[in-house]
């Protein structure tokens, strides 16, 4: 009697099923691959609120870190993560808040000035009409040109440029993690249907 069993589908089987940490895996990193160029993508895209100048700062520093350990994973999107610099007004622009003076003033630049306060060595103070601090220039005969406004606070309008992406994205991410959808890319990278 010659016995012949096709093994073929049970290793297959066995591939795919084997294969679904490494689905589960795939799918995360590619979403959170993802989520950080759509944070990216925002950050860049902020409108400048007020005078400051946009620099792209936030928007080179976002970053993700995949931790995983005693079967755990941690999964970390912001600034600050990989390889990343922290940078410290990314939460209060997304959140608001109110920016307090840690001296005693914030100088706030008007359009087109340059640098901070201290790079203007001949600036001096007035008061306008309606009595805001200013620092200014002397330009010209009689002419002044105001540098930036001194105030004790700001109150930042948040943007949710974070929060606004990600939230979604955590109920999108829920719905790629559903076990049809795990064995369906473990078989997709296992070369099978």
């Amino acid at each position: 009697m010659d016995i012949r069993v096709d093994l073929e589908a049970a290793k297959k089987l066995m591939g795919e099923l084997y294969g679904l940490p490494h689905a589960t895996n795939h799918i995360i990193n590619q979403w959170a691959a993802d989520t950080v160029a759509m944070l990216k993508r925002r950050a860049s895209g902020m409108k400048k609120s007020g005078a400051g100048r946009k620099t792209g700062h936030m928007a080179r520093n976002i970053g993700m870190t995949n931790l995983k350990g005693q079967g755990q994973r941690k999964l970390v999107i912001g600034t600050g993560v990989g390889n990343t610099k922290e940078v410290v007004y990314a939460r209060i622009q997304d959140k608001g808040g109110e920016i307090k003076a840690k001296k005693k003033y914030l100088t706030i630049p008007f359009p087109g000035v340059m640098g901070s306060a201290r790079d203007y060595v001949g600036a001096f103070f007035i008061k306008s009409k309606t009595g805001k601090l200013m620092l200014c220039e002397r330009k010209g005969k009689g002419g002044i040109r105001p540098l930036f406004l001194l105030k004790t606070s700001v109150k930042i309008l948040p943007t949710e440029w974070f929060s606004g992406i990600v939230n979604p994205r955590v109920r999108d991410l829920d719905e790629l993690l559903t076990p049809d959808n795990v064995v369906k890319t473990a078989q997709n990278m296992a070369g099978g249907d």
